[in-house]
């Protein structure tokens, strides 16, 4: 049987670790359209996830997107996932580290690029990322307006940096003042869910899996 690879914007964005901005979020509110295009993009990408022509159909849908609202940050992450899932990794690269450089960079953003340079054979490079989303995921922890999810995509970038798991203790330890009243077992059951099948190496490979073209 054929073992489907949920997409990695997709997973982050359904999980609600995505941190989208809330700019992205009231122009979604505005434009069902690019909601629409965004569905039939998924359509491709989830039925056929290794298949180059639905995958270029998908994209289609992504730059009639980027064509209606070119402000929307979501769209151009969506894009070069599936850039690099068609093999175009160094077009890919390029624009997430183009993101990247942007003031309003949100953490995902510089942590999904870290993954592309590890997928690719940049350690190195990938953990400068990994680091720069951490110090973004921090502020956004200093924040009031910083949510339980945030907290936890701060365990990811941890993880993903220091390669361990972190007892609730430790995590305990971490939360913002304005998270420390939740309720313990709400922690314990988002952080058991976070490491239960989170490996490094296959969480890389599993969401950047496709490798038709090289650079």
């Amino acid at each position: 049987m054929k073992k489907t690879l949920i997409p990695f914007c997709f997973i982050m964005f359904s999980i609600g670790l995505y941190g989208q901005n809330s700019d992205d979020l009231s122009r979604l509110e505005k434009a069902p359209e690019i909601s629409s295009l965004y569905k039939s993009a998924l359509h491709y990408v989830l039925l056929y996830e290794n298949d180059v022509d639905s995958l270029t159909k998908a994209l289609n849908y992504i730059d009639r997107a980027i064509a209606i609202d070119p402000n929307i940050s979501y769209s151009y992450l969506w894009k070069g996932e599936i850039l690099f899932r068609i093999g175009k990794k160094k077009e890919s690269l390029n624009l997430f580290s183009s993101l990247c450089e942007k003031e309003d960079c949100i953490y995902p953003t510089l942590f999904l690029t870290g993954m592309l340079y590890e997928k690719t054979g940049a350690p190195q490079k990938a953990l400068e990322y990994y680091n720069r989303a951490l110090d973004k995921n921090t502020t956004v922890l200093k924040s009031t307006v910083c949510s339980l999810k945030d907290f936890i995509y701060n365990l990811v970038i941890r993880y993903f940096i220091d390669g361990k798991t972190m007892s609730m203790d430790e995590v305990k330890s971490l939360l913002p003042n304005h998270l420390k009243n939740t309720n313990d077992k709400t922690i314990q059951t988002e952080v058991e869910n976070l490491y239960k099948n989170l490996d490094k190496e296959n969480y890389i490979n599993n969401l950047w899996n496709h490798n038709m073209m090289e650079y």
